[in-house]
């Protein structure tokens, strides 16, 4: 993976795991002072798995493919951490959307904003990156 800003990192991944099959579509978006990663990946192999997981009633809390994009973001870029805050999974549509916080350096950890209210302005401005495979 090349890159030397967040977006080209995150747009590497996301191009290395379409081309890899490991989904048919990933698009991204980030907000809420540069912490919110919001993804939406279609056709993930991994989704029939978190369906089983849901319907055991077991919460999904781990996605693979954030967890590539975190782990470049670290060692590229050298983000203090990441951590994955939110999966739902919409078995019925075939996709996940994934919330994570992805903290550039120390003085954004604590940093607070309102990720619905991001979220809305997100879809309203259709901010979203796509990638297909």
């Amino acid at each position: 993976i090349q890159g030397s800003s967040r977006d080209e990192i995150i747009q590497a991944c996301m191009r290395e795991i379409a081309a890899a099959g490991l989904v048919k579509e990933i698009a991204y978006a980030v907000a809420g002072l540069d912490i919110l990663l919001r993804l939406k990946v279609r056709g993930c192999v991994h989704l029939g798995k978190e369906i089983r997981l849901r319907q055991r009633n077991i919460k999904v809390y781990n996605c693979i493919i954030v967890n590539m994009i975190h782990d470049q973001l670290i060692e590229k870029l050298g983000y203090e951490t990441a951590y994955t805050a939110e999966i739902d999974v919409h078995e019925e549509e075939g996709w996940c959307e994934i919330k994570s916080a992805i903290f550039e350096n120390k003085d954004k950890i604590g940093c607070v904003s309102d990720w619905a209210e991001e979220c809305r302005r997100i879809d309203q401005e259709n901010s979203w990156i796509s990638v297909k495979a």
